[in-house]
């Protein structure tokens, strides 16, 4: 599933996925959150994350971590101006296999699985420093 959002202007936005028991799924060992400082953004100021079991081998990929349903939550905070339905979010369900077609900038959010493992390693240490303060 590609989910399209545009790039607000807030403090903070985010999206995240969770168990169809609205609980968080492991956030620590996967990616299945990402705030918009996390967040490849394309050239055209969207944001487009896949919610995929498979490694599409994109940046904004959330992982479903065997959860085949659930929820999604988008968040917005310190919004200067109400959302409308330009805000979004858009969601279409596509072949992972079709990725490369679907995506305008799919060259551009490509990630090696290197590159991915350091963005978990990367997010280990924000959770980690979280914990503690």
């Amino acid at each position: 599933m590609v989910v399209t959002v545009p790039v607000s202007e807030c403090d903070y936005q985010a999206i995240q996925i969770g168990s169809r028991w609205y609980i968080s799924t492991d956030y620590e060992h996967h990616q299945t959150s990402l705030t918009r400082a996390q967040s490849h953004a394309d050239p055209d100021g969207m944001l487009r994350y896949v919610v995929s079991e498979q490694d599409p081998g994109i940046a904004n990929w959330l992982e479903l971590c065997g959860h085949p349903q659930g929820v999604m939550m988008l968040r917005w905070q310190r919004l200067e101006r109400d959302l409308t339905a330009e805000d979004g979010p858009r969601v279409e369900v596509v072949d992972v296999a079709s990725l490369a077609d679907r995506l305008p900038y799919y060259d551009e959010n490509r990630v090696t699985p290197e590159e991915y493992t350091a963005r978990i390693a990367a997010r280990q240490v924000g959770i980690a420093r979280r914990m503690i303060s």
